[in-house]
């Protein structure tokens, strides 16, 4: 069983203004680990109908640029990069998909989408000291500590409360959203991991990228699987739902 998996698309703002894409990382990842990919972006983005948001069983936020800080009611920081179409996209879908429940997996930008969408804030340019999250360009480079919180879905799926990641984003999470818990936090206390805090949602975001390190450690390969394995079930109860006839017919 292949769930359908929608992951949106953006501009490679500032580098590539007019190149339309995702890193090949995450959505290599993923097809590997199972998920039929729904590439979605804000060229053609219209209000979800319920049909489409309906067809997918689950929902990944990427890595990309930065959160349009109006959202939260701030100026845009000198060293903000926005794509306005994004947010829109992400919030809209990020929304429908949290109505029915849909599994969210986040993913640097992924992970400020899901808290700003959720009524928090973010730290727009991160110091240099005493950790630079801005990182170097090889994102195999292991580059500080993530402390895990004991209990939490990221320790459960990481099989540990310690682990070393990469880094690549200079903003990071001021207050958090509502109905969102921090389990995850970097030497310096910057929260790099958080997720849903009740158990009538599965949502999970992270700040780093777990796409380019799980070859050499599985417990990030698991963030993926275990998301896929929520998509799954998710899968499973839209085909009860649709009932044995047109079950076949979405099959032939």
């Amino acid at each position: 069983m292949r769930p359908a998996v929608a992951v949106t698309l953006g501009y490679d703002l500032p580098r590539n203004p007019g190149q339309l894409g995702v890193r090949g990382a995450i959505l290599e990842t993923l097809a590997a680990a199972g998920a039929s990919l729904r590439l979605v972006s804000a060229l053609d983005h219209v209000p979800f109908d319920a049909a489409y948001v309906d067809g997918l069983d689950g929902l990944v936020l990427p890595g990309g640029p930065d959160p349009h800080p109006a959202r939260w009611g701030e100026p845009v920081h000198p060293a903000t990069v926005i794509d306005e179409a994004r947010d829109r996209l992400e919030y809209d879908l990020l929304a429908a998909c949290l109505e029915r429940r849909i599994p969210v997996l986040g993913v640097c930008r992924g992970l400020q989408v899901a808290n700003v969408a959720l009524g928090g804030t973010l730290v727009q340019d991160l110091p240099l000291e005493p950790l630079d999250h801005r990182g170097p360009r090889d994102r195999t480079v292991l580059a500080h500590e993530l402390r895990l919180l004991p209990g939490s879905r990221m320790a459960e799926i990481s099989g540990t409360t310690e682990l070393r990641v990469n880094t690549a984003h200079h903003q990071a999470v001021g207050r958090l959203g509502d109905g969102l818990v921090a389990t995850g936090w970097a030497e310096d206390g910057c929260v790099e991991a958080l997720e849903w805090a009740g158990d009538d949602q599965w949502l999970v975001a992270v700040q780093y990228h777990p796409e380019d390190l799980h070859p050499a450690e599985p417990a990030h390969l698991r963030l993926f699987t275990t998301f896929l394995d929520r998509a799954r079930e998710r899968s499973r109860q839209r085909g009860v739902r649709r009932g044995p006839e047109e079950r076949t017919l979405c099959t032939t």
